[in-house]
């Protein structure tokens, strides 16, 4: 069913749009004004979608989401598109409009990184407070039974994009500074065999992170992308997708971004992979950026 979309078109005297690329500005409008934008402007969309609907190659479309996101536009996430200002900018903010924000909330699972991110957002909102209280405290977003009120600093920011730390789950070691200190808290069902994958993973990209210059990693956004994705070679694609960064010219901005974006285009194992205990990164100090017969010899076989 088609509708009319209300966009500001004071969005193009805004020096932050402005400074977009050209691309960039017009997934952007497409991220309103596609038919399965909601209310809440969170849906599920396929980067493939985005990318035949705008006519531009998967490639363009995933760097240029990458770009949406560094500038604070646009999240896409496992599928899912949460377009940040959207809310913000309804005409109406009316309580029909408020049950049509949760009833989009309700069609995305609940343990989905941006659907954490949207509730910490707006959920102190005046006009959504009491609707988005109720599936708050259903649930929606695992986000821990207490009082709605100013988020204290463990809460999302509006228009951060680091999700915030849940504290329900059992604290695991090794995904501090330097690999081995900083204990964190994980989601209560994430699952124990997959932790030293995440270990795994959290070291080789954080390194990467820091050769590009890149946006941190961050350890409970990096166990989403593996819960969801617990068929793929985490450990070894982790290896290759940061060779591969690395022997790009173009800087990576956001290496969790990416890292899914090319887990997602790898090949289902029949189970778990396996890890030898002594599966590192190892990188080659000499030359930054290259990897030890080593360190490619230790990547996990798929089964």
């Amino acid at each position: 069913m088609s509708r009319h979309e209300d966009i500001d078109n004071a969005i193009w005297s805004d020096p932050e749009f402005f400074a977009l690329s050209k691309d960039a500005k017009l997934l952007y409008i497409w991220s309103w004004t596609n038919p399965r934008c909601g209310m809440a402007g969170l849906y599920k969309v396929p980067v493939e979608v985005a990318a035949m609907e705008v006519r531009m190659t998967l490639d363009d479309a995933l760097t240029i989401f990458e770009e949406l996101g560094d500038q604070k536009f646009a999240f896409h996430e496992s599928g899912i598109l949460w377009v940040r200002t959207r809310v913000q900018h309804l005409r109406s903010k009316s309580p029909k409009m408020a049950l049509s924000i949760v009833s989009d909330l309700r069609k995305l699972p609940p343990m989905h990184p941006l659907v954490v991110r949207f509730m910490e957002c707006y959920r102190a909102h005046p006009w959504l407070r009491a609707d988005l209280g109720e599936a708050y405290r259903e649930g929606i977003g695992n986000l821990s039974e207490k009082p709605l009120g100013k988020p204290d600093s463990h809460n999302l920011s509006v228009g951060s994009p680091e999700p915030p730390r849940s504290g329900t789950g059992s604290g695991i070691s090794g995904l501090g500074d330097g690999g081995s200190g900083g204990k964190v808290d994980l989601p209560a069902d994430f699952p124990e065999a997959l932790r030293p994958h995440l270990v795994a993973v959290f070291r080789i990209l954080r390194d990467l992170a820091e050769r590009h210059n890149a946006k941190a990693v961050n350890p409970l956004s990096l166990a989403s992308v593996l819960q969801a994705r617990q068929r793929k070679p985490v450990v070894r694609a982790a290896h290759d997708f940061a060779a591969w960064a690395d022997s790009k010219a173009q800087r990576r901005k956001d290496i969790v971004a990416g890292y899914r974006n090319w887990l997602d285009n790898v090949d289902d194992l029949a189970g778990l992979e396996r890890l030898d205990s002594n599966v590192v990164h190892i990188a080659d100090q000499r030359q930054p950026g290259k990897y030890t017969q080593a360190a490619m010899a230790n990547r996990p076989e798929v089964a």
